[in-house]
């Protein structure tokens, strides 16, 4: 399970309460791009199902294409974020299809 609340001020330098985390930033900090991707790739090669939690799902949903695309199997949110992030789910996991029936073909 990776838990993103406490991975991104961790991997930023800067505490949890940072206000910086509650900005609404459009994109999600590189090294957090990174991070994720390396962690989810390398589950992926172990067979090891990869979790995440935390409101980064909620905060950046345009992330949600890459995680699921990089082969994150289970995302959690808090609940007033279920709805939203359910709906960002299912968005990308029909570009996602779309962008590999297009590719056969």
């Amino acid at each position: 399970m990776i838990g993103t609340n406490d991975l991104i001020p961790f991997l930023l330098g800067i505490g949890r309460d940072n206000s910086l985390l509650n900005d609404n930033n459009k994109s999600c900090p590189i090294a957090v791009l990174n991070a994720l991707k390396l962690l989810i790739e390398r589950c992926q090669e172990l067979g090891i199902p990869c979790c995440m939690c935390g409101q980064i799902a909620v905060q950046y949903p345009d992330l949600i294409d890459d995680l699921i695309r990089w082969g994150i199997t289970a995302i959690s949110v808090e609940s007033e974020g279920v709805e939203q992030t359910y709906q960002a789910i299912a968005r990308a996991e029909q570009r996602l299809l779309l962008e590999l029936a297009r590719r056969r073909n």
